[in-house]
Parts: C-alpha cells; sequence; structure tokens
C-alpha cells in the first residue's frame, strides 16, 4: 500500500470502465455524457452491463496494492512475494496505510450509478418499465455490495454514502452503523426494484451467474449478499429472513453460488491474482500446520485442493512453501457469495444453539472431509469454543477470496492471534485510514489520516 494514492477524493471520481467481452455484449461502460439528457435503452443496457467489469476488478483487483492481496496478507492468509516487491508494506513498522483500499474504484463505480440511476429515470417510454426495474435493481445491489466491501476497509472511520452530488460537493463521512444501515435499506430498495423486474433482464449477465441471471434468481444473490452484510453487525434476525430468501441449501453443491468470470477473449481481461507457477501468491504455512486432520491422519481437505507444496520462497523477510491451488487459471471464477458461506453465516446465526451444528457439519464433512462433530460434544462447548469452531471452518472455506478472515478476526476480537510470518513486532491493523488525497481535499491534511492509529502490534 505505501506510495499509493487515491484516484482523487469521492466528489470527483469518474471512472471510464476497461473493456470485458464474456461473449455478450460489449461490456465497455459509455462515457457519463451519454447518459445525459434522454439516452436510448441500448445506452442504458449497456453501462448496467459494463458495472460488472468495475464489480470484478474491485472485488479482487491484483498487482501490489491489490485489494484481495492487502486484506488477505491482514488476515495471515496470503502474500504477494513477487521478486519486485521491496516490503510487505501490511505489517511493517513503516506503513503509512494512505491509499485507503479499493476507495478509487468503489467511488468511481458508485458515481457511475449514480448517473446510470438518473438515466434510466430519463430514458423514457422506449425502455419498458419492467425492464427499467431490472437495472435500477442490479445497479443497486452492486452499489450496496461495493459499499460494504469498503465499509470492511474502513471500519469504524466511516465512509461517504450520500454520493449523489455535484462534483464539487463533498459526501460526508457517514459512521458505521449509518453506512450499514444504508446498505440494507439499499440492498431492500434492489429488491423491490428486481420484483418489478419481469422475466428477464434487458441485458446479459456473464457466465458468472449463470442460474442467477434472472431478476427473480439474480435477487437469491441480493439477499445472500444482504445476509452477509447483516452478519457483520450482528443482527440475527435480519440475517435469518435474507437468508430463507437466498440460495442457501445445505443439499446442493458448497461452490454453487455467484462468481466473476474472466476469459483471455480479445477485450477482456484474466484473472488478476491468477499464479499458475507459484512464485508470486504464497499461502501462509499457518494454513497447513493449523489444519484439523482427517480420520487417516491426511490435513482438511480444504488444505490439499486449495494449496499445494512449492520450493521454499523467501523473500522481505517472509518464508512460504505453499503456493495456491485456487485461481490456477488465469480464466478461473472468482467467488462474489457461494452456498458454503450462507451455511456457514447461518450457523453463525444459530450458534446458540443446536442447529448451529447441522450446516458446521455439513461444511466440515462435505468441504474438509473432516468428520462431523458429536451433538454431546456440541453441547458441552462454551460460546467461545464454538466460535472457534466457527472461525477455523470459515477460514478454510472462505481462504483468499474477500479478506474474510481479517474481519472475522476482528468482529470477534482475536486479531491478537493473528500472528506475523516474520515474527513478533509485526503491525497487525484494524483498519485502514482515508486516502491521503481524501483528506487532503477534505482538508484534513495529510497527517490527518497518516497518524491515526489504525493498527495494533501483535505481542
Amino acid at each position: 500500500m505505501k506510495g499509493m494514492k487515491s484516484l482523487t477524493a469521492v466528489g470527483t471520481l469518474v471512472l471510464v470502465l476497461t473493456a470485458c467481452d464474456f461473449n455478450i455484449l460489449n461490456q465497455d461502460n459509455p462515457s457519463l455524457e451519454t447518459l445525459e439528457g434522454s439516452p436510448a435503452p441500448a445506452i442504458v443496457y449497456s453501462t448496467a452491463q459494463g458495472l460488472m467489469d468495475a464489480w470484478r476488478t474491485g472485488d479482487v483487483a491484483g498487482g501490489e496494492g491489490g485489494w484481495l492481496q492487502d486484506l488477505s496478507c491482514f488476515g495471515r492468509e496470503a502474500y504477494y512475494l513477487a521478486p519486485a516487491r521491496t516490503i510487505l508494506d501490511e505489517f511493517d513498522d513503516a506503513l503509512v496505510p494512505s491509499a485507503g483500499l479499493g476507495w478509487g474504484n468503489t467511488y468511481a463505480t458508485i458515481r457511475n450509478i449514480n448517473s446510470l440511476l438518473h438515466a434510466v429515470d430519463a430514458v423514457g417510454p422506449s425502455m419498458p418499465n419492467d425492464k427499467k426495474e431490472g437495472v435500477r435493481g442490479w445497479a443497486k445491489t452492486i452499489e450496496a455490495t461495493l459499499l460494504l466491501r469498503q465499509i470492511r476497509i474502513q471500519d469504524e472511520f466511516g465512509i461517504p454514502i450520500d454520493t449523489d452530488r455535484p462534483l464539487d460537493d463533498l459526501a460526508p463521512i457517514a459512521s458505521k452503523d449509518e453506512v450499514y444501515a444504508y446498505i440494507l435499506q439499499r440492498f431492500d430498495e434492489a429488491k423491490t426494484h428486481l420484483q418489478g423486474a419481469g422475466a428477464a433482464f434487458g441485458f446479459k449477465l456473464s457466465v458468472g451467474f449463470s442460474g442467477f441471471d434472472t431478476p427473480s434468481r439474480f435477487l437469491e444473490v441480493n439477499r445472500a449478499l444482504k445476509a452477509r452484510a447483516a452478519n457483520d453487525i450482528g443482527d440475527v434476525a435480519t440475517t435469518k429472513a435474507a437468508l430463507n430468501e437466498s440460495f442457501i441449501d445445505a443439499a446442493a453443491d458448497m461452490a454453487r453460488g455467484a462468481y466473476h468470470s474472466w476469459s483471455a477473449a480479445a477485450g477482456d481481461a484474466l484473472m488478476p491474482v491468477s499464479d499458475p507457477q507459484g512464485v508470486r501468491y504464497l499461502a501462509d504455512t499457518t494454513l497447513l500446520t493449523d489444519a484439523q486432520s482427517r480420520a487417516n491422519g491426511d490435513p482438511d481437505l480444504r488444505v490439499t485442493t486449495k494449496t499445494a507444496p512449492t520450493p521454499a520462497i523467501t523473500h522481505t523477510g517472509v518464508t512460504s512453501n505453499l503456493k495456491w491451488r485456487l485461481y490456477a487459471d488465469p480464466t478461473s471464477p472468482s467467488p462474489i457469495i457461494k452456498n458454503e458461506e450462507l451455511l456457514l453465516i447461518r450457523a453463525e446465526a444459530n450458534l446458540d444453539t443446536d442447529a448451529a451444528l447441522a450446516d458446521i457439519n455439513t461444511v466440515r464433512t462435505e468441504s474438509g472431509g473432516l468428520e462431523p462433530i458429536a451433538l454431546a460434544t456440541w453441547q458441552g462447548m462454551s460460546r467461545e469454543e464454538r466460535i472457534t469452531e466457527l472461525l477455523y471452518n470459515r477460514r478454510y472455506s472462505l481462504v483468499w477470496e474477500w479478506g474474510h478472515r481479517w474481519v472475522d478476526m476482528r468482529r470477534f476480537g482475536r486479531l491478537d492471534q493473528l500472528k506475523g510470518p516474520r515474527g513478533p513486532g509485526d503491525r497487525v491493523f484494524d483498519k485502514v485510514p482515508f486516502p491521503e488525497d481524501e483528506c487532503i481535499t477534505r482538508d484534513y491534511g495529510p497527517a490527518g489520516c497518516q497518524t491515526v492509529e489504525g493498527f495494533r502490534t501483535t505481542s
């Protein structure tokens, strides 16, 4: 992160999306000017479809300082050990966290979403009402998901949410509680739109949404993402209600869900953190040493299916001999949300009851190849022991996906259990301050962000 800059302040962000071809319509996002006045339906559809590229790029964004890379490093899951890397800033004493992580992509995309929503209102009768509702439901679901991603990074610092305003009018920083309330509200607004969107969208979704590419089925993804957001803040009732409307299914494949797609087709993009040779992105070796054993003595299947031994690489003081099998092909899909996560969210919502055990055992046995936990054993566990078991399964089921472990350890007050790979003294962040450019624009001054104690030191 050190040395990176945000694109610019929230009030001045404009994004022109890159080319993206999923063997469907061209996903170039038209310029914002083409959305002004009374745009043609084709422009609106193309813009809505183009949001897929900004969404997937923001969720994964590879290279030094990449979003997934840094959050996974914060959570001690994965390390970027490319030869050109000079330092692992994510836990170095000298870190000045000025990049904001994802900030530029988030707010640039949301500005496009705001313009798109205004365009839908202005497009006129040439676009059927149900198709307008489909665009609104799609766009607001993405907006809520981007804000969820961003508030997980800034946490108690808060983030802007009232962004639909002129370029020279900066959105205020909302509190964490206000942000989550807005996110849940936006997911629900999207639900209402999707329910009125008819049998099909007016644009095509990528193959990563297969099975969820109609308004009614995409609504199940919307509900799944809302459950993730509600679970983050411990809103059990809202979490359960959202799960009941999602695609959760204990009898279905654990991997069933919505994914970002990548391809080598002309104009498209390859998966940014794909590393077939295992020479750039390596796994934290405790993923193997902390793994529970199967009945035959072999480690948890989630370790052996997601990582593989590789000649040890030492770089910037970090050594690893585990490469990733995940994203081994540069066209590998990357998860947005999947059934396995939903089962673990439901288990967490039911953690104080025996109902949680069925979902935990489904994940343990189906994904991990582990023996199920006996009911008597579960009933004898303290709440802290149950949390430990839950976090174990979330760690191994969701590793190297969305930075979940860092967020999980923070919300359960266990960041001090994340040990630095280089020994005592490595930093463990609990949140990331705003980008330096944002601070300057808001007259905080660069020191106003850089001196915020957004980190703790391990013992």
